[in-house]
């Protein structure tokens, strides 16, 4: 039992920073930015002192969200654009809600 769980964590903890890394993958290749999905921190801020990202910025990732991952983000929750983290955990959680509701 406990090697199960130790596999389930093994195997949560890969499928996130697959994601993670196809998000900045996405945003790199949004934004044509010249960096590498390594040089972007999980936790580091998309915008101001982070990447220096601004509002049009977020507007190309919202629609690459869309695109690239089959989840929209509203105008009403802005605070998706904190991180890479929070990029992915918004999509994990549309993700399991639609899983959910089929």
């Amino acid at each position: 039992m406990e090697n199960n769980l130790k596999e389930i964590v093994r195997e949560k903890i890969s499928n996130r920073n697959k994601l993670n890394n196809q998000v900045k993958e996405m945003i790199i290749n949004e934004l044509n930015l010249e960096l590498k999905p390594e040089e972007i921190e999980d936790d580091a801020p998309l915008f101001g002192m982070g990447l220096g990202l601004d509002s049009i910025d977020a507007l190309e990732i919202a629609v690459g969200v869309e695109e690239t991952f089959g989840v929209a983000i509203s105008d009403t929750q802005m605070e998706v654009f904190r991180s890479i983290n929070t990029v992915a955990d918004f999509i994990q959680s549309e993700n399991e809600g639609l899983n959910d509701r089929v």
